[in-house]
């Protein structure tokens, strides 16, 4: 077998090995390009082919493979001597075999890009789109490839991470009927062969006879390849192979195997209908739509970034009898199932739970599932929190038991699998989560289900007290159903949680645990060839009798006394290891002290990773800190990112020395800095850095935000030098921590704030390169939100900085100017929700501290102007954003805006009522205000729906107070209560009159119904009504009835907005249906006419003239 191997200067040479003594290798598999883009065996033994597309996927293995720790690589376009047919024949009856024993296989997918946005079709990235149609799971050769190794990650055509197979198990099963299964660890013995056959259906090769070939390892056979023999030659050979060695179950199937692989992919006649194959895959897409909502990005994130158990310990764990009892499905009665494993800080028992979990997950006696959840105090939100723990152990549950999968669909409130997808992001709340949960174990019958969850204490004390709770009842739910349910929990002492039942171990206790302990220390300690063994095992005791239990600290420990032990002073390591204290935290503060040099860069250094407002990856941290720590003068070039110089060894060098070994870098797919340790960041958030740093100060935090925040600041300073010069894709990729700075560089400034004066960093702030930063980025719904010339109080209320606007404020700048989408700052504020933002700007609006000009005012009150954009009390109280309105209704001058209506004719009471904000409707009444000249007390209006609908009793009896106080007003009863609109508004100059508007037109004529002036007409002219005759409840001097533009809108927008559906159903020829009346009458004029004519419309003789009729 040859390897390849990248040599110092970038070229390649094949080195051959004894199949079964290789050194670890790496796999590529992939889909051939034309025959001249491949390098080829001749290229690599002349030094040729840099040329060639090809080269560049050596280039992508060499580096992937460097970063998992592998110096060899193999590729099938120039591993194999093609030219040699007896090498040919070898290599094809042994790849599955390579495949099989390769460490890792990297597959490179050229037809994918790594574009994460998301598809409005139905929400997915783009790339699972591509994912799913890629060429790779059409050819022949790339079945096996997937199949055969241990380990497969999965890359798109820039090199970048998509996901690992497991992860990626029910998009590959969706794409190519693979099951999960067989893509997670089943032997594929455990499947039929006619199963197997039909994995390849669909799936063609260049040479017809590789379509035999391909198939060898998946059965363990073997065939002498003979190129020129024809498929149905191969065909035979492979299925008399087959008949040997599956006789029975060959005999069963028949010649439905051979016809498998004999179709023709192109052949489709043996499918499913259209119509059943359209459904099926509407189905499948929406089964998968909802698998991906439960899936975290960060699945087993924290998992992989637990160290491995070291060779040959944590053995004793699987033996304990505690373990061992917990197993015994005769002791469930005793323990319930559970398994509690607890330790200090720092003694390893997260690599233990890796150790169990990873030991169960591959023996899975019986189709045992097994799942598990780290919890990770310094990771995203649902890697801390149960909400996050229930949705990745549903997903783990449901690919695991592919059966059960259509569970989802209990998720989902709707068929539609766009509204599943946006409403399930935000609707899959703990109580769904939980009842899809407890279906899905008590539906595994036989099938036992083990579950790992750890890290218990880096969950909030409260969730997890909940969590145990609903744990015991499922515990008890499947002992009553017969359903084998063992579940594993790790934690530390403190806080304390009371669960009565499981078996317990506490680890620090463990002779076992001081044997691994033991093994670790004295392998580190021999590979420094000056130190004896007598030697080694002495320091190895006194190094375990100081650790206690720390696996933590002796890792730290270890790490201090390399430098001493390679020099092989060995009394001077002696001395050294009795000065280390005992404490983690004293530990920690020896290690910074060490070396003072550059301590205020690992200052920094600290202070990026605890207060960033996310994860900072790793390039991310190596220019921030290299900006916030770097001399100003020499920044202009040092924060260009060059791929060259800044690699990723280099990158992780850095994060090393700038934090005294205290970080790391995650092996997850967005390769993100952490501490090593959660301790580290207790002791740092207790405040410690104040030792080394008195001018911190006591407030930390605050310092931290604002450093950071002026780091932001000047990185965008340096990168503004050069979006002239250069295309704005290039510039996110020259400048990688653009898109951090841009995103919460006000949100640091914010957090500062609260302790530290701003005024200097808004003087400074380039707002006019901080909206095209944005506009730059991955915002979808946001990417018109600001134009380039955007104001920088409107970005503040729209990012809810109130202390920064208070900071703008009070140098003078103005609140009033109009502009950008939502017109003013406080408009931007109240949509956003931002009532922190709107109290801030409305203590500028009341004059106190800065008067507003007339034409400020008027252009807030919106007095005067286009009837779709409302006052902000209006606009507060449409949104629901009720602190907002009462805040507003103790700070603006009440007389201008409480009577404003919008263009239906209604105002903030009104409104309020509607949406059920029973303070504002308070307030509201005890100003004096009555409801909207176009808001009735009927079937229709806010008040009824407000009365009728589940609001909460205390706003109805609000609306019924208010009505029964204004109809006492006047001499109407609450029944009686009638509001007509005002009259209709002038034409505008550019609006389309009504009689142009064939929207209103006569649906049974094509006369028009109303006259330009809004008056109803007939062939004649216009109609006159007057007001003799009408109640005299009803003021004589109010014109009766809307213009018919208004009076169709109106109900229209009401019947949407109050979802009131009575007796009057709208339909799309703009008629109404009324009651149980067969016909069906045009509103307006129905309207109109009963308006005019107060008639009784049950009476048989209803005397009318004709153009009333």
């Amino acid at each position: 077998m040859r390897l390849l191997k990248q040599s110092a200067d970038g070229s390649f040479h094949l080195t051959s090995f004894d199949s079964n003594a290789c050194p670890p290798y790496a796999i590529l598999s992939h889909t051939w390009g034309k025959d001249d883009s491949e390098v080829t065996f001749e290229d690599i033994e002349d030094g040729a082919g840099r040329e060639k597309a090809g080269y560049e996927k050596l280039r992508f293995c060499a580096e992937q493979a460097r970063k998992d720790g592998l110096d060899h690589f193999w590729v099938d376009t120039c591993c194999i001597k093609k030219s040699d047919l007896a090498e040919l024949s070898e290599a094809i009856t042994s790849m599955f075999r390579w495949y099989r024993r390769s460490a890792n296989c990297y597959v490179l997918l050229t037809d994918v890009t790594h574009d994460t946005t998301l598809s409005p079709g139905d929400g997915t990235p783009v790339w699972r789109e591509q994912f799913h149609s890629s060429a790779h799971h059409t050819r022949g050769w790339t079945l096996q490839e997937i199949l055969a190794p241990h380990t497969v990650h999965f890359f798109s055509k820039e090199g970048k991470v998509l996901g690992e197979r497991r992860d990626l198990a029910g998009a590959i099963e969706e794409a190519t009927t693979i099951p999960v299964r067989a893509l997670t660890g089943e032997p594929l013995t455990k499947f039929s062969v006619a199963e197997r056959m039909r994995w390849s259906e669909g799936r063609n090769t260049t040479k017809a006879e590789d379509r035999a070939y391909c198939l060898l390892g998946l059965f363990g056979i073997s065939l002498v390849p003979n190129y020129g023999e024809g498929i149905r030659s191969a065909l035979r050979r492979l299925s008399s192979e087959l008949d040997q060695k599956f006789r029975e179950e060959v005999r069963d199937a028949g010649k439905t195997l051979i016809q498998v692989v004999q179709k023709d992919p192109r052949d489709r006649s043996h499918a499913l209908s259209v119509e059943e194959r359209n459904a099926q895959w509407e189905k499948n897409r929406r089964r998968r739509g909802l698998l991906d909502l439960l899936r975290p990005e960060n699945l087993n994130a924290r998992q992989q970034n637990v160290r491995d158990a070291q060779h040959d310990t944590c053995k004793w764990f699987l033996e304990h009898p505690a373990v061992v009892k917990w197993n015994q499905q005769e002791e469930v009665g005793d323990h319930r199932g559970f398994l509690w494993l607890r330790g200090n800080p720092g003694t390893g028992k997260s690599t233990i739970m890796k150790f169990a979990h990873q030991h169960y997950l591959g023996a899975r006696p019986n189709g045992e599932v097994v799942i598990s959840f780290f919890f990770n105090a310094r990771g995203a939100m649902n890697e801390k929190t149960t909400h996050g723990m229930w949705m990745s152990l549903l997903y783990q549950l449901l690919e695991a038991a592919p059966d059960q999968r259509d569970l989802v669909f209990e998720l989902s409130d709707t068929d539609d699998f766009k509204e599943a997808s946006d409403s399930g992001r935000v609707g899959l709340t703990i109580p769904k989560l939980l009842k899809v949960f407890r279906q899905s174990v008590l539906s595994l019958g036989q099938r036992p289900l083990r579950c790992f969850i750890d890290a218990l204490d880096e969950c909030d004390a409260i969730q997890v007290q909940e969590m145990l709770e609903e744990m015991k009842s499922l515990s008890q739910i499947a002992i009553d159903a017969d359903v084998d349910v063992r579940i594993c929990f790790a934690s530390r002492h403190y806080p304390n949680v009371i669960f009565e039942y499981g078996q317990r171990l506490i680890l620090e206790r463990e002779p076992g645990h001081r044997e691994d302990l033991d093994s670790y220390v004295e392998s580190h300690l021999r590979r420094f060839n000056s130190v004896s063994a007598k030697v080694v095992q002495r320091i190895s005791t006194q190094i375990l009798d100081k650790a206690n239990g720390s696996f933590l600290w002796t890792v730290l420990v270890v790490a201090t006394l390399q430098k001493e032990l390679s020099a092989g002073n060995i009394r001077t390591v002696e001395k050294k290891l009795a000065e280390i204290p005992l404490e983690l935290s004293e530990l920690f503060r020896r290690i910074l002290l060490r070396d003072i040099q550059n301590l205020e860069d690992t200052c920094f250094a600290f202070q990026c990773v605890q207060y960033a407002r996310r994860p900072l990856h790793l390039v991310e941290y190596y220019y921030a800190v290299s900006t916030g720590s770097g001399p100003p003068d020499e920044l202009d070039e040092a924060i260009v990112h060059d791929p060259d110089e800044a690699t990723q060894h280099a990158m992780e060098l850095y994060v090393t020395h700038t934090s005294r070994g205290l970080l790391e870098v995650t092996s997850t797919i967005l390769s993100v800095v952490q501490f090593i340790h959660e301790t580290i960041r207790h002791w740092f958030q207790g405040g410690a850095l104040c030792d080394f740093f008195p001018e911190l100060g006591s407030d930390l935090a605050a310092y931290s935000h604002d450093r950071i925040a002026r780091c932001c600041s000047s990185y965008m300073h340096h990168a503004r030098k050069y979006h002239r010069t250069i295309s704005v894709p290039d510039l996110l990729q020259m400048f990688p921590f653009l898109t951090y700075a841009t995103a919460y560089s006000l949100q640091h400034a914010e957090k500062a704030s609260q302790c530290l004066p701003q005024a200097e960093f808004l003087e400074h702030f380039d707002v006019e390169f901080w909206v095209l930063s944005w506009r730059l980025k991955d915002h979808s719904a946001s990417a018109d939100y600001y134009s380039r010339k955007a104001d920088l109080l409107y970005v503040l209320a729209s990012e809810n900085c109130p202390n920064l606007i208070r900071t703008l404020c009070s140098e003078g700048v103005r609140i009033g100017v109009e502009g950008e989408l939502y017109r003013f700052p406080l408009f931007a504020a109240i949509v956003r929700s931002n009532d922190e933002a709107v109290n801030a700007l409305l203590q500028f609006e009341t004059g106190a501290n800065l008067p507003l000009t007339a034409q400020e005012r008027q252009a807030l009150d919106q007095n005067g102007a286009d009837r779709h954009y409302p006052t902000p009390l209006l606009w507060a109280v449409k949104q629901n954003h009720e602190k907002a309105a009462l805040a507003m209704l103790k700070a603006v001058d009440i007389d201008r805006i409480l009577t404003t209506c919008d263009g239906d004719g209604l105002n903030a009471l009104d409104h309020a009522v509607a949406g059920g904000l029973a303070e504002a409707t308070k307030e509201l009444l005890a100003l004096g205000l009555t409801p909207g000249t176009a808001a009735p007390v009927t079937n229709d209006s806010p008040w009824s729906y407000a009365s009728e609908s589940s609001h909460n009793s205390s706003t109805s009896d609000v609306v019924s107070d208010a009505i029964d106080a204004i109809s006492q007003e006047g001499s109407q009863t609450s029944e009686e209560l009638t509001f007509y609109t005002p009259p209709v508004s002038p034409l505008q100059d550019n609006e389309p009159r009504p009689d142009e508007d064939p929207e209103f037109n006569d649906p049974f004529g094509s006369e028009p119904l109303f006259h330009r002036t809004g008056k109803p007409m007939d062939s004649q002219g216009p109609l006159e009504f007057s007001n003799a005759g009408l109640p005299e409840e009803i003021p004589p001097d109010r014109p009766i009835g809307a213009g018919p533009r208004d009076k169709v809108r109106k109900n229209d927008r009401q019947k949407k907005r109050w979802g009131k559906s009575g007796s009057r159903t709208s339909t799309s020829d703009g008629i109404v249906e009324v009651g149980d009346v067969g016909d069906s009458i045009p509103e307006i004029v129905l309207d109109d006419l009963l308006a005019s004519h107060p008639l009784d419309i049950d009476s048989e003789s209803m005397p009318v003239s004709e153009p009333e009729r």
